[in-house]
């Protein structure tokens, strides 16, 4: 617990001297070393750890209450984060919740389902959510529908971010998932990065079924080195053709998926700005008035006319 409280150096039974930073009120936990942590290291920094999450879902503790909750890198395993969870369902005013780099199996499922009943939950468990981070916590396919259930009951409502870098997600996962996101109506940030078990369903997340995502602006498909060609070509097309309307911006680290992809947004952008152009047009034209002539004759029989805009007042 004192580790978990306080900045020291410790110097641990392998003889090697490192420094864990444990800041409070919810900052992150940075452990600084060469390689991973030995056997008899982990002995001595994931009871510190365990005792620092638990002090920040601490309800009692006043600056809980703020909207941001980082768990990131403690290296909580299953039975750390049961309890954890259940502390954290009650915080129905979080806005931000990062789990990330932990050694969490279940951590979805604590979350969205605890008594693993599969069935439509009671009430939002986190109705002002916006941003949500799995990454690094190997939930693979199992916790990926746990948390698309959780989507399709509407308990995130408001989210804009979705990270899931490095979760294992295989194709069962992502085609539970591709089914529930456009209930994410206004999701913005996608991350399905580093994910390589991924091998052909990614047509799933650009099936018409599933589309449109209206909100999605940036969207992270780097290191899934076993999807096909015509996978690629087919978020092409599909990006091309509208079905992420708001994108801005898409990565990938297949060179052969770049040139359409790029070319594809490309065009989306292009009409994108165009038809902006246009409804800009529009509205100047509706708001412009018709220019109306009229006129009097002086006592020399001459016309005098007059221009005038029927928006203005005329004393």
């Amino acid at each position: 617990y004192a580790l978990a409280t306080s900045n020291c150096v410790v110097r641990l039974t392998t003889g090697k001297t490192k420094s864990l930073e444990a800041l409070r009120e919810g900052d992150h936990v940075y452990v600084t070393h060469e390689e991973m942590p030995e056997e008899c290291d982990k002995l001595v920094l994931l009871p510190a750890m365990a005792a620092n999450a638990a002090r920040r879902v601490d309800l009692s503790d006043a600056p809980v209450y703020r909207p941001h909750l980082s768990l990131r890198s403690l290296m909580l395993h299953d039975p750390d984060m049961r309890p954890l969870a259940a502390r954290i369902r009650q915080m129905a005013w979080l806005r931000e919740l990062d789990l990330s780099n932990n050694m969490c199996h279940g951590v979805a499922g604590f979350l969205f389902d605890p008594q693993d009943r599969r069935e439509a939950p009671k009430g939002c468990a986190f109705p002002a959510l916006t941003k949500l981070n799995f990454s690094d916590t190997i939930i693979s396919c199992g916790g990926v529908a746990r948390l698309a259930h959780a989507i399709r009951y509407n308990q995130m409502p408001k989210l804009r971010e979705l990270l899931l870098v490095r979760v294992a997600l295989g194709d069962a996962g992502l085609e539970a998932l591709a089914k529930q996101l456009r209930k994410l109506v206004d999701l913005r940030r996608l991350d399905l990065s580093r994910n390589g078990q991924i091998r052909k369903n990614l047509h799933v997340l650009v099936d018409p079924a599933n589309l449109p995502l209206p909100s999605l602006e940036w969207l992270n498909l780097n290191g899934l080195w076993q999807v096909t060609e015509h996978s690629w070509d087919m978020l092409a097309r599909a990006v091309k053709s509208g079905g992420f309307p708001r994108l801005q911006s898409i990565a990938t680290s297949t060179a052969s998926a770049r040139a359409p992809l790029r070319l594809a947004l490309s065009v989306l952008i292009a009409n994108r700005d165009w038809d902006a152009h246009e409804a800009r047009c529009a509205r100047v034209e509706h708001r412009a008035s018709p220019i109306v002539m009229g006129g009097n004759d002086d006592e020399d029989g001459e016309s005098d006319s007059q221009l005038y805009d029927h928006n203005d007042e005329v004393d």
